[in-house]
């Protein structure tokens, strides 16, 4: 009697508990299907398709979260342990999703998915061996495993060094054909008048004070190898650094691109879109980083090309970007330099959007700015709201913006725009706004205003044609003029990066097959009938082909897959670049520039030092 009366007070409980809130709205979650799934602990737990697929994306996005964390050395030995070790137990965990997933008849990703490559070029595995990524690699007891004895030389012993040797190596039978004896006298006499000469020549010039020449000349570098060869186009942000901090790869990869005497194994060119600052800055700055000899001549920046643009060096150019934009644009040429902090000053009516910086009246000894000709867009700005407003007013009063608007111009002024980079990457987490999200509102405007396009004279930085071929110009350089057969350009944005050097591979086999068919092969798509201020033969390319290398340290986000299909919703190139899926499908995907450095060191038949 008893028991049956505590089982029906129990039972009442439960039905307590079940009508309680909390229980309600648990149920209601179950019902609507609003839990958040968990993902199995095995896979073989799972046997829908589209769920396995979900749970390797999840897996895929943590252990790009993780790499990204473990390139921070100063998050402390066993915090990178701990990450080091996380990693490696996703990746296995990767692989088991990737089998079940190939189980139920989806995907092979271990054969057909985008690979991803070690240090040493070889494709990271899911399941086998331990791996070391990041700051891990220089964790002390670490940093030994990738260091090897090098191998004993050989020793050949005293019966093989003799062997080959008898009188006549030692010399003894030189003088017993009767020639030498002679011809050695005659020369010796010779060489003793030339030396009395030399002698009283110089006692004659000390004696009258004159300053003697050089003793001894430089001696010719007889190591110094002039053939063809490979050259390498690094790009600088989210490659070899993130804002002002150097990638722990970079270094690395930089010492294994190095000879014994601290000379590049390749000729080596920074190609940035960076443009607020002078190739000999940039240079010391990198140099002061990488801990590498960096000389102006291997740095192109996006605004570099334009010293080759002499047509319009003698013309009045508005300049717009950030840093010493007048100093700048003198070293390229331009004699004839107006600011839009200038602009601002001569017409104070113009700038309006922000009150607390609204200019006074002008002074009275103010210069009178002559008509602007032409307008050079460096990078982005500081303050966008002026710098459009003001380009603005110039474009539609055709170089006087003191002047209303005429809406019936029939020619735009020339426009030459520098860094069409939409996003690049710095400290932040994610990327961010670039000077091609300026151009993208400059254009934006400008149509809104007018009902036409923006149109450019030329758009330069990469992925233009005309910034690769003046790259490639200065490796040839750096190879005594010899011929570049191959270039491998290094990036971390596909829209830019990757872009521009399959853009240049392309342009370089229609240019081959032009030769072979005796047809003289014009670049597209790189300048508008813009007068050249390095002759043309110099630009004419010469390399056979330009393999992209895209790293996972930067812009690219390895969590999304690579596009097979573009459409304009999702295509972040500048306007003017053609929608090709070929032109951003790179040559290959690595973790890091020191991955890259080590491919292209297999490629080339180079064995890989251990550092």
């Amino acid at each position: 009697m008893w028991r049956l009366l505590f089982e029906q007070l129990h039972q009442a409980r439960n039905a307590e508990k079940a009508m309680t809130a909390l229980a309600r709205f648990r149920q209601a979650q179950l019902e609507e299907g609003k839990v958040r799934e968990r993902r199995p602990f095995l896979a073989s737990e799972c046997s829908e398709l589209p769920k396995a697929e979900k749970w390797r994306r999840q897996i895929i996005s943590e252990i790009s979260k993780k790499v990204a964390q473990i390139q921070n050395a100063g998050l402390g030995e066993f915090r990178i342990r701990d990450l080091n070790d996380e990693i490696n137990k996703l990746l296995r965990e990767k692989g088991h999703w990737e089998v079940r997933i190939k189980e139920l008849g989806g995907p092979d990703y271990a054969r057909f998915g985008p690979r991803m490559l070690d240090h040493e070029g070889k494709e990271v595995p899911g399941n086998r061996g331990y791996k070391y990524f990041g700051a891990a690699r220089d964790l002390p007891g670490v940093r030994e495993l990738f260091e090897k004895e090098p191998a004993p030389a050989l020793r050949r012993t005293r019966a093989e060094l003799m062997k080959e040797v008898d009188a006549e190596y030692y010399g003894y039978r030189d003088e017993d054909d009767g020639v030498l004896l002679p011809l050695e006298a005659q020369h010796e006499k010779q060489v003793v008048v030339e030396a009395v000469q030399k002698w009283k020549t110089e006692k004659e010039s000390r004696l009258a004070g004159e300053k003697l020449p050089e003793e001894e000349e430089e001696e010719e570098n007889i190591y110094t190898i002039h053939k063809d060869e490979a050259g390498v186009l690094f790009d600088v942000d989210g490659v070899l650094l993130r804002g002002g901090a150097v990638i722990p790869a970079a270094r690395r990869a930089f010492r294994k691109l190095l000879d014994q005497n601290n000379n590049f194994l390749f000729p080596v060119v920074f190609v940035t879109n960076a443009g607020s600052c002078q190739r000999h800055h940039k240079a010391q700055q990198l140099s002061h980083l990488l801990e590498v000899q960096i000389a102006p001549e291997q740095v192109v920046l996006s605004h570099s090309p334009l010293q080759m643009l002499k047509g319009f060096h003698d013309k009045c150019v508005l300049v717009s970007g950030q840093g010493p934009v007048t100093d700048i644009a003198n070293t390229l040429g331009f004699q004839n330099v107006v600011t839009i902090e200038q602009l601002r000053d001569h017409h104070h009516l113009l700038d309006m959007v922000d009150h607390n910086r609204r200019p006074k009246l002008p002074s009275t000894h103010l210069q009178t700015l002559p008509k602007i000709e032409a307008i050079i867009l460096f990078g982005e700005p500081v303050r966008w709201e002026t710098n459009l407003q003001l380009l603005i007013d110039v474009l539609l009063t055709n170089g006087s913006p003191g002047y209303e608007y005429d809406a019936h111009l029939s020619t735009q002024l020339p426009v030459l725009a520098c860094n069409m980079d939409l996003m690049w990457m710095a400290e932040a987490p994610s990327p961010r706004f670039g000077h091609g999200m300026f151009l993208l509102c400059l254009e934006s405007v400008y149509r809104k205003l007018t009902g036409r396009e923006l149109q450019y004279q030329a758009l330069l930085g990469k992925p233009s044609l005309l910034t690769y071929q003046y790259a490639e110009h200065l490796l040839r350089l750096q190879n005594n003029n010899h011929r570049i057969t191959t270039i491998y350009a290094i990036g971390d944005n596909l829209m830019t990066d990757i872009y521009g050097a399959n853009l240049y591979n392309r342009y370089l086999a229609q240019q081959h097959a032009a030769m072979a068919t005796s047809t003289k092969f014009v670049a597209q798509g790189t300048v508008s009938q813009v007068t050249m201020a390095v002759p043309e033969e110099e630009l004419v390319s010469t390399a056979a082909q330009c393999h992209s290398l895209l790293v996972c340290t930067g812009v690219y986000n390895p969590r999304f897959p690579l596009p097979t299909t573009i459409t304009e919703t999702v295509f972040d190139g500048h306007r003017d670049l053609v929608l090709e899926p070929d032109l951003v499908q790179p040559s290959h995907v690595v973790a890091d520039v020191e991955a890259a450095v080590d491919l292209l060191l297999q490629e080339e038949g180079y064995v890989i030092p251990e550092h």
